[in-house]
């Protein structure tokens, strides 16, 4: 007998998600995989962290922002979160987790724009990739 996710887990909220960053971005990253618990962790690549990620759930990981670049910072919000940590560094959705989520995090950096050559001699070939 198959069980529905929306058997096994409580019904809760959603954030809105960003694409997953495509290049390397290092900092403290957060990630929704069912409705009303978020991963809060850190990692030097996220965009391979999320990779990582999916292959352990079955589940889409829903790439919330970052919330800091700086990967030191994660202790910060794991000690403010601790009233709603629910295993690991997985977090309830709810209270302060949501309040500072929706605030604070915030999609990759953008990569600086690349100029790209498309094999014609003008100089209005030169475009951004960005």
């Amino acid at each position: 007998m198959t069980t529905e996710p929306s058997q096994v887990f409580t019904p809760g909220v959603f954030i809105p998600a960003f694409p997953y960053p495509e290049h390397l971005t290092e900092g403290v990253y957060v990630v929704q995989t069912c409705p009303g618990f978020v991963k809060v962790g850190r990692a030097s690549d996220v965009f391979r962290r999320i990779q990582d990620l999916q292959v352990c759930t079955p589940y889409p990981v829903r790439f919330l922002g970052l919330l800091s670049t700086n990967q030191l910072d994660e202790a910060h919000y794991h000690e403010l979160f601790e009233p709603y940590r629910e295993r690991g560094e997985w977090f309830r959705l709810e209270g302060v987790v949501e309040e500072t989520i929706r605030a604070q995090a915030v999609p990759p950096p953008l990569r600086e724009a690349t100029p790209h050559y498309d094999g014609e001699g003008d100089d209005d070939d030169w475009l951004d990739d960005a």
